[in-house]
């Protein structure tokens, strides 16, 4: 009787034992499992299209764009980006900007809007290549940031767009409303020299 209750309590130590090494080696590949699903899904985002959608309220100040990014997440899991860095050139008139927490849903494409008013920025590279003909691009480039830490996970975008007629146009409206006025006040002050010449005859 002895033996068998030593035996009994030996198999009880053993699986004690067993259980031990067991539940912390479940707890692991299972963290381990959760990370790997995680980065393959972080590494699944990609970028569908950018597209600078239009050019807009142009004044002395500036002009307003206009552009989308799509964000494709095709995983299970629901995302998001820790922030969009994104800067606007024209010339090497360059701005930056950055938006944060960007919600990425599972299985969706994630449209992000850029609504950004940009300076002029004038150069002399700028006027140059517009009098040569040569295209004046505006440049879009940027970031999507998903993970910074343990190691950095982002995506690219880049979209250019041709402002060579928008500048044109602009450039030569404010000409003709510069004409305009000139011509305005020397009919203004022609005017007023014809009524003081004929008030001094009257």
């Amino acid at each position: 009787m002895a033996k068998r209750k030593s035996n009994k309590k030996s198999r009880k130590k053993t699986s004690f034992k067993f259980l031990y090494w067991l539940i912390p080696l479940i707890l692991v590949l299972a963290g381990i499992f959760t990370i790997a699903l995680y980065i393959n899904a972080v590494n699944s985002i990609t970028i569908e299209k950018t597209k600078i959608t239009d050019i807009r309220s142009f004044s002395s100040s500036g002009f307003t764009v206009d552009a989308d990014v799509l964000i494709k997440n095709p995983s299970m899991l629901d995302l998001k980006a820790k922030r969009v860095d994104y800067k606007l050139t024209l010339g090497d008139n360059t701005k930056e900007y950055s938006v944060k927490d960007i919600e990425l849903p599972a299985r969706k494409t994630t449209q992000f809007n850029i609504e950004q008013e940009v300076g002029w920025g004038f150069t002399f590279d700028i006027v140059k290549d517009m009098l040569l003909g040569k295209d004046t691009n505006l440049v879009l480039k940027g970031n999507v940031i998903i993970m910074e830490t343990p190691f950095v996970i982002s995506i690219p975008f880049e979209e250019k767009f041709d402002m060579t007629d928008e500048l044109t146009d602009y450039m030569a409206k404010q000409a003709s409303d510069t004409a305009k006025n000139v011509v305005d006040t020397v009919k203004d002050t022609a005017e007023k020299i014809i009524d003081g010449i004929g008030d001094l005859f009257s």
